[in-house]
């Protein structure tokens, strides 16, 4: 990996940080380095953050500061600076390339913290992504880092970040580092654009806690008539709701009804795919059409945050890069 150092003009890059459901969640049993081995399908959804990072005038080589601006997300769980994804990847990416420079990351915030959709991890690759376009368009000095170096480096600041860093619909495995696509013969995602609706109650999971509900005899069995054994011919609703499964529902659920009500309330508007995301809070309906997505969405409490989106199966990021500021 190329450490030279180097400079940048003062500048940036904007990308949008999409966020990503967890089609399928499969808990494998605990590792010997504490971590716990999953197998997870991973598909982006158009509901995104907009991170923004550009090389500041104030400050000395190697300074982060971070805004983040809400944009129908509660921002009040923002902890400190330091220990925000974004700025950690900042920081990771100057001391793997030896490019220290001021930088400025801002952040507007739409997926809900903590809720399962990925959206830390997502502003995390989207700040490595858009430096790695910064650095390099400004210099002749470094060579742009390879999507692997990158996943690579996504790996050390946290499990889904590599997902998130790579785009589109994949496999993750490991802890998470372990990313594939998940791709028919013709490269494109087995997984059909439906509408899905997105809602959370607002209420705080704890990822640790749930794992460590997670029962202890989980053993490493495929998943029968699942997504890996139609993804040669594609996929239609039906089979990609008979698909879903989160092996942390069982854990997170009892411990959180405002979470299952949320549940119960789509699928008594008629909802035939309900899945809770990761370790929650958030939890979304897959719909056949908008109609019924529509229908989902009204059927909703009030005071939950929801959404309305598409599943974006073959990706963004990597097909649009990052955008000048």
């Amino acid at each position: 990996m190329n450490k030279t150092p180097t400079s940048l003009v003062s500048d940036g890059v904007a990308v949008s940080a999409y966020a990503k459901l967890n089609l399928t969640l499969e808990v494998l049993g605990k590792r010997p380095d504490g971590y716990h081995a999953i197998r997870s399908i991973v598909v982006p959804v158009g509901l995104h953050d907009d991170v923004v990072v550009s090389v500041s005038g104030d400050g000395a080589d190697g300074d982060v500061s971070l805004e983040v601006v809400a944009d129908g997300a509660d921002i009040s769980r923002i902890g400190a600076t330091g220990d925000n994804l974004a700025v950690r990847a900042a920081r990771l990416f100057m001391e793997r390339t030896g490019c220290h420079v001021p930088l400025a990351i801002r952040i507007v915030k739409r997926i809900p913290i903590g809720g399962g959709l990925g959206g830390g991890s997502a502003d995390a690759a989207a700040v490595l992504v858009g430096l790695n376009s910064l650095v390099t368009r400004h210099s002749s000095l470094v060579t742009p880092l390879s999507t692997a170096d990158l996943m690579e480096m996504a790996a050390m600041l946290g499990s889904d970040i590599p997902s998130l860093v790579h785009g589109g619909t994949v496999v993750m495995e490991g802890r998470g580092e372990k990313v594939r696509p998940l791709a028919m013969a013709d490269g494109r995602s087995p997984i059909p654009a439906l509408p899905v609706v997105l809602a959370n109650p607002g209420v705080f999971v704890s990822t640790a806690e749930a794992y460590r509900a997670v029962r202890d005899d989980l053993t490493d069995t495929p998943i029968l008539g699942t997504i890996y054994d139609t993804v040669s011919r594609g996929m239609d609703f039906a089979s990609v709701a008979a698909a879903l499964r989160n092996d942390l529902e069982d854990a997170v659920l009892p411990r959180h009804p405002e979470i299952a009500a949320l549940a119960a309330a789509m699928r008594g508007a008629g909802a035939r795919a309900v899945l809770m995301s990761g370790s929650g809070a958030t939890v979304f309906a897959l719909a056949e059409d908008d109609e019924e997505a529509e229908r989902i969405m009204r059927a909703l409490p009030a005071g939950c945050w929801r959404t309305l989106t598409r599943l974006l199966p073959d990706g963004v990021m990597a097909a649009h890069g990052p955008l000048e500021a």
